[in-house]
């Protein structure tokens, strides 16, 4: 017989709201999951339960493991959603379907690998930190060359400090 239940997995992450004061964005104990599941963004949800007969570390045995990932990821620091009628801050393109935005081109996406999603300005602050990760290894590693082939060349060159 199983515990689990997804509808109270899901319920449990939503009662986090009595952690969540919306007017300051701050929790007063856990409440991310209850942001990320109400967050005005999120309009894709894959989930997968794990059934584990037991788990290292802790005394529980038949342990289910419940996990989701939204799309997009990522639910700070903006506000999970605005006060107001519902579908009022829906794209163009979207329609209201159960008080929810739907996107039909961008519903069909089936993979991101980054926090963007069609309709969302792409920033270029990525391709710079990638640059960098890139290029200062490789300045390391020529510096440490450079003060080699130096201390080679000049063997009674010594450091002042």
């Amino acid at each position: 017989m199983s515990l689990f239940s997804v509808s109270r997995a899901i319920a449990a992450w939503y009662n986090e709201v009595r952690f969540y004061e919306f007017r300051t964005r701050k929790c007063n104990h856990v409440c991310g999951h209850y942001t990320q599941v109400v967050w005005a963004d999120s309009y894709k949800v894959g989930c997968a339960v794990q059934f584990c007969p037991q788990v290292s570390g802790i005394s529980y045995s038949n342990v289910a493991h419940f996990v989701c990932n939204y799309g997009p990821a990522g639910n700070y620091p903006t506000w999970p959603y605005e006060k107001g009628r519902s579908c009022s801050a829906c794209q163009k393109n979207d329609k209201c379907l159960y008080n929810l935005c739907v996107n039909q081109q961008r519903d069909q996406v089936t993979g991101y690998f980054t926090n963007e999603f069609p309709g969302r300005p792409v920033y270029f602050r990525n391709k710079y930190l990638s640059l960098f990760l890139i290029v200062s290894p490789l300045i390391i590693i020529l510096s440490v060359i450079v003060i080699i082939w130096v201390k080679h060349k000049n063997p009674n060159i010594v450091p002042v400090g």
